[in-house]
C-alpha cells in the first residue's frame, strides 16, 4: 500500500484529515500540492527527487479526489447516488483516457516539459475555483442565515 501515495493518502485522509479540517482547506492544499508538484517535474534532475515529488503529488491527489467525489454526490438523493457515482466515474475514466492523448499531442506540438506546466496550471485552476466556491458558499450561508433571521423576526412580530 505504501508504494502508491494516492491510495495511501486516501486512507489517511479518510481516517485522520477529513474530520479535522473543513473541505475547503483540504481542497486548497490538495490543489496547491498538485499545482506545485506537477509543475516542478521538468526542473528535477535526479530520480530520487522525482520519486519524492511524486509521493507529495500522490498525497495531494489522494486528498482531493475522494473529497471531490463525495462533494459531487452530496446533494443527490439516496436513490440516485449510485447513478451519480457512475456518471462521476465515467467522466473520470474519460479524463484518464483522453488526458494522455492530449498530453502527447501537446508534447509533440510544443515540448515535453509543457505537459507538466499545463498539469500544474490545471492544479492552479482547481485552487482558484476552490477559493471562489468557498467564498460563494460562505455568501450563500450568510444570505440564508440573514433570511432565516428576517423571517423569524417577521413571524414573531405578527404574533
Amino acid at each position: 500500500m505504501l508504494y502508491d501515495p494516492t491510495c495511501s493518502c486516501t486512507i489517511v485522509s479518510g481516517k485522520f484529515i477529513i474530520g479535522r479540517f473543513n473541505k475547503w482547506t483540504i481542497l486548497f492544499y490538495g490543489f496547491l500540492g498538485t499545482c506545485i508538484f506537477s509543475a516542478i517535474i521538468p526542473l528535477i534532475s535526479s530520480l530520487e527527487l522525482l520519486y519524492i515529488s511524486q509521493v507529495f503529488n500522490g498525497f495531494a491527489k489522494g486528498l482531493t479526489i475522494p473529497l471531490l467525489m463525495g462533494m459531487a454526490i452530496q446533494t443527490i438523493s439516496v436513490e440516485k447516488r449510485a447513478t451519480a457515482m457512475g456518471v462521476f466515474q465515467a467522466v473520470y475514466a474519460i479524463g484518464i483516457f483522453i488526458g494522455p492523448f492530449i498530453a502527447g499531442m501537446f508534447s509533440h506540438t510544443f515540448y515535453f516539459a509543457a505537459v507538466f506546466y499545463v498539469a500544474g496550471m490545471a492544479g492552479f485552476i482547481g485552487l482558484m475555483l476552490t477559493i471562489y466556491w468557498r467564498r460563494t458558499e460562505a455568501d450563500l450561508v450568510k444570505n440564508y442565515l440573514e433570511r432565516s433571521q428576517s423571517m423569524e423576526k417577521t413571524l414573531h412580530s405578527d404574533s
